[in-house]
């Protein structure tokens, strides 16, 4: 009971910026920094996602060995904080520990993958500028980077990648979908209207059941697509 009632304290500390209290906890009990709540949650990890860069830091520096925390769903420090868009907190994370950039979860996602899907344009450019090898990374259902920020209908980051990796437009997930089917096929008009303004050949793009851009848009109901 002590033990479940100091992993809730110790969480719900990182997770609020509580830094005296991580400190204060972990101190007495330095194991307790690897305990886990239901989710498979650590404190770095929690403190990760919230964007706590002085409890992400603390965490680090006295007890490195935390980078390899996971969760039930394989998100890591790294992981939890691009998909929430927190920039200091990663570039803390991949300067100290910079083979984290490899981490993927149970979902083949990676930082970048996280971050395209969130919309956060400014991690998107971090990675992309200190780790340009990302963008062949791929997902468990081959979804890259470009892909998931077009389903998402993230148009800066989608120009972004587009802009400095033009050879990205051919790119397919293994149902054979491209940014455009994807895009048409979630409503994004804005975003349709750059891909085929810039890429006027995508029209032609077909996935592995042979629909087209037209199809997905009407099988989506979009009609302004």
């Amino acid at each position: 009971m002590f033990k479940s009632f100091q992993t809730a304290e110790l969480i719900q500390a990182a997770k609020s910026g509580n830094l005296s209290l991580v400190r204060s906890i972990s101190k007495r009990d330095p194991q307790s920094i690897e305990n886990k709540n239901n989710d498979g949650d650590t404190a770095l990890l929690v403190a990760a996602n919230s964007g706590h860069l002085p409890v992400v830091q603390y965490i680090l520096e006295k007890f490195p060995q935390s980078i390899e925390n996971k969760n039930i769903r394989g998100d890591t420090a790294l992981l939890m904080a691009t998909a929430s868009g927190h920039l200091p907190v990663m570039q803390y994370i991949l300067e100290k520990f910079p083979q984290s950039i490899e981490d993927k979860n149970n979902d083949g996602d990676t930082a970048l993958i996280r971050a395209t899907a969130g919309g956060h344009l400014p991690v998107v450019q971090y990675i992309l500028e200190k780790f340009p090898q990302s963008i062949e990374d791929k997902n468990n259902d081959g979804d890259t980077a470009l892909i998931r920020a077009t389903a998402g209908g993230h148009l800066p980051v989608m120009q972004y990648i587009l802009e400095k990796f033009p050879q990205s437009i051919e790119d397919k997930n293994i149902r054979g979908d491209t940014a455009l089917l994807m895009v048409t096929a979630s409503g994004h008009l804005p975003v349709v209207q750059y891909i085929l303004e810039k890429f006027p050949q995508s029209i032609e793009d077909k996935n592995n059941d042979g629909d087209t851009a037209l199809i997905r848009a009407t099988a989506g109901g979009h009609l302004p697509v």
